[in-house]
């Protein structure tokens, strides 16, 4: 009995992970977007040969304000089989979510078990109750975790693969980690496979820093390793003692990522952002993010800073009062049941890395932040349903409610799939529900990529009315825009504003000589590549279009310079150029 019933919970565990992989299986459709994963993939010389030297450059390089060694290096391995082929990169995402759905479902279900041995010697349990109700937990916790519609962004967006990675090594050293509470044979054996795994799950991304804090949690609740929260302070001292070395590791991740985070330039000073108001934002988050664990409607990309969340307005008076009421409810029920307390501090935990106490950004939440602390939740929800359904007269309306809930949660995971299948649908559906600036120039770049400039042009004169800081940049590449719809006057003056609005900026000259070559000024041409020059003389394109000028107006001599200038500096247009001059 006892083995057939491990092969239904196994059976179980694969299923949900299958379920997970199937509902994300459109995500394979999807294609890059402008947001990082130029920085990691597409644009990103690294990944493309796997080498010492990318290993050396993989531990010693921040990337996007961020030292995260394995989840470059995932990339390589991605594109040593894939390329640059985006199927490929959304595979290995969805393959790591389902993975973590399956092992999501474990690490509950056994939790459940632990707990409900010592709960069956006082209510008198039986196995099969004790096991059914263990398995309803682990089942719905673990889909909910895996269709959960706020995690569409870690799984479908390519950028996050950092999410599924090292909460993939989290995962692993809980379960660990329970093997060293519960195996005495082998007790040194799994506490140092825990800390080994950790350390994983940090060089993957440092959100898991709060490891040790959930540890402690679970000896108390539902490990029980102290048989109660009043054990005396020798007990307690015993397990944060034991967990010194993964304490040490938090506390190198931590540095290392603020050492990252300040080289990136992604710390916003206190001057800027004051300490009062980050509680602010934080206190709006712990609620923000329930509401959106229950309700997951108008998701959006970024959430920008919203006029209404003033330190001592009234909404974040209201999510003060929420968080404490919430705080005070558990705490009442620490000695009736523990669950509510274990929980909540479990989200409160996993949840503060990056709560905004320490801002990286201007938005104030982001769904991919709920990917580990959404558990919490959602084993309540698990716990109550497997309350009600153990009710015989509940069985039929709990499972009907809880199927509704799942096929709702899919239904929107699947549209939000579709969000992220290109930049163009990204920002759109970002500006669809907050119209900020940084939205429309991004969506102006895609439409820009895709050859749609017309689309790019309105999107980009958006940009030049309303945004004073981009002004040059914008500039530029409604030039660039005109340019390529024909439009040679109004590109040109573009061009002239955004050189006049930053006289330093080379691309604007190199740009600018382009279109006056083609249009037959070749002496403004020439003025504008002898000043890209002057302003970047490691600039190869400036010397080859200008050789190219020299060439039609028959200065060969001075032509011949340039172009030796640009292939000795590895331009490839130039180098041919002189190779095919030499062979003649």
């Amino acid at each position: 009995m006892q083995e057939s019933y491990k092969k239904i919970v196994l059976i179980l565990s694969i299923l949900t992970a299958l379920i997970t992989f199937l509902v994300y299986l459109p995500a394979l459709q999807n294609g890059f977007v402008n947001w990082d994963d130029q920085v990691y993939v597409y644009k990103n010389v690294h990944i493309r040969s796997m080498d010492i030297s990318f290993f050396k450059w993989a531990f010693t390089s921040v990337v996007s304000a961020n030292w995260h060694p394995l989840t470059v290096i995932s990339y390589g391995i991605d594109y040593l089989i894939w390329g640059l082929n985006p199927l490929g990169y959304h595979l290995t995402n969805i393959v790591f979510h389902a993975a973590n759905a399956f092992l999501v479902f474990l690490i509950i279900f056994r939790l459940a078990i632990i707990k409900l041995e010592v709960g069956s010697r006082k209510k008198g349990l039986t196995d099969q109750t004790k096991r059914a109700k263990a398995v309803t937990v682990a089942v719905i916790t673990s889909l909910l975790f895996g269709l959960h519609p706020l995690h569409v962004e870690s799984v479908a967006w390519v950028s996050e693969r950092k999410d599924v990675l090292s909460s993939f090594f989290f995962f692993l050293s809980i379960i660990a980690y329970i093997k060293y509470t519960s195996d005495s044979y082998r007790k040194n054996l799994f506490y140092v496979v825990s800390l080994l795994l950790f350390a994983l799950s940090l060089m993957s991304k440092p959100m898991t820093i709060s490891l040790p804090i959930v540890l402690l949690i679970l000896d108390i609740y539902p490990l029980e390793r102290s048989a109660a929260l009043n054990e005396p302070w020798g007990k307690i001292k015993e397990f944060i003692i034991e967990k010194i070395p993964f304490f040490l590791l938090s506390g190198l991740s931590a540095v290392i990522t603020l050492w990252a985070q300040k080289k990136g330039e992604a710390l916003v000073g206190l001057a800027k952002s004051p300490f009062i108001e980050r509680l602010s934002i934080a206190v709006h988050g712990y609620v923000f993010y329930i509401y959106k664990l229950l309700l997951p409607l108008n998701l959006a990309p970024v959430y920008p800073r919203l006029p209404y969340l003033k330190v001592f307005g009234t909404a974040s008076i209201a999510y003060s009062v929420i968080l404490i009421g919430i705080t005070i409810f558990c705490i009442v029920l620490i000695k009736r049941e523990r669950i509510f307390i274990s929980v909540w501090l479990y989200y409160i935990i996993t949840l503060f890395p990056v709560i905004g106490i320490v801002q990286v950004s201007d938005h104030i939440a982001a769904d991919r932040y709920t990917y580990l602390p959404s558990i919490g939740p959602f084993i309540l929800i698990g716990a109550a349903t497997a309350y009600t359904i153990g009710k015989k007269k509940y069985i039929v309306p709990g499972a009907v409610f809880i199927l509704i809930v799942l096929g709702t949660f899919t239904d929107i995971t699947l549209k939000q799939i579709s969000v992220w299948k290109n930049p163009i649908s990204l920002w759109s559906r970002e500006i669809e529900l907050f119209p900020v600036l940084p939205a429309y120039r991004l969506r102006a770049e895609a439409y820009f990529d895709s050859g749609k400039y017309r689309e790019a042009l309105v999107d980009y004169t958006t940009v030049i009315k309303n945004d004073n800081k981009n002004l040059p940049n914008a500039y530029l590449r409604r030039g660039l825009a005109f340019q390529n719809l024909g439009y040679f006057k109004m590109a040109l003056k573009d061009f002239d504003t955004s050189i006049k609005l930053k006289p330093e900026n080379f691309s604007a000259y190199i740009d600018r000589g382009n279109l006056n070559r083609k249009l037959g000024n070749l002496n403004n041409a020439i003025k504008d590549y002898r000043k890209a020059i002057s302003l970047n003389p490691e600039i190869a394109a400036a010397y080859y279009n200008l050789a190219l000028v020299y060439l039609d107006i028959g200065k060969t001599g001075i032509a011949i310079k340039n172009m030796e200038k640009a292939a000795s500096m590895g331009l490839k247009e130039a180098t041919d150029y002189m190779k095919n001059l030499n062979n003649y």
